[in-house]
């Protein structure tokens, strides 16, 4: 029998993730990746990410628009102790400016070789609704129990500037680091 517990991570707390679905200044520091544990299982299932982001509201000279948060709901197939079969993703972004994704991609966790990814055409995030969007994948991919053989799944994402004289700590380039890996039981850990 599997057991199925969904913890969210220490550093997206529930307060965190109430950020996700409000616009409202964060309570709780959000990290900029996520790490989620799926169950070994030959049955369909879904999981969703922990929270991760750039948050920069609060900080010397940022405005309450300085954040870009996101989280990845993944549609797994079989799952193995040496691979996980990502059907597809859902990803889901808020944020509190426009912010260009420069593309996603997803790497092996056995050797990093990439197996997966679009293109840097993606349209522009809109602020001040959150926005969710799937994406086939339909790929065995190969991974690991321990950390290191974890799958990764990169979002990379460049924000505008909300206002002239805004310090460049409150915009600019990133990425979300989304790592999946398999394990005896769902749940998502510390990045």
């Amino acid at each position: 029998m599997n057991k199925k517990v969904t913890a969210i991570a220490t550093t997206a707390t529930a307060a965190g993730a109430a950020v996700m679905m409000a616009v409202t200044p964060a309570v709780a520091a959000v990290t900029p990746g996520a790490s989620t544990i799926i169950a070994k299982s030959s049955t369909p299932n879904s999981v969703k990410s922990s929270l991760a982001g750039d948050d920069s509201r609060g900080q010397r000279g940022c405005t309450n628009a300085s954040y870009f948060l996101g989280r990845v709901t993944y549609n797994v197939g079989k799952v193995t102790a040496t691979s996980v079969e990502i059907k597809s993703f859902d990803l889901e972004l808020t944020g509190g400016k426009t912010t260009q994704i420069g593309g996603i991609h997803i790497s092996r966790g056995t050797d990093g070789k990439q197996v997966w990814g679009v293109p840097y055409s993606i349209p522009k995030y809109v602020p001040n609704r959150s926005q969710t969007k799937r994406y086939t994948v339909n790929k065995v991919i190969p991974a690991g129990e321990a950390r290191a053989k974890a799958i990764f799944l990169v979002v990379n994402f460049s924000t505008d500037m909300a206002a002239s004289g805004e310090p460049v700590w409150c915009y600019g380039r990133g990425n979300f680091v989304f790592k999946v890996r398999p394990g005896t039981y769902t749940h998502n850990e510390p990045a």
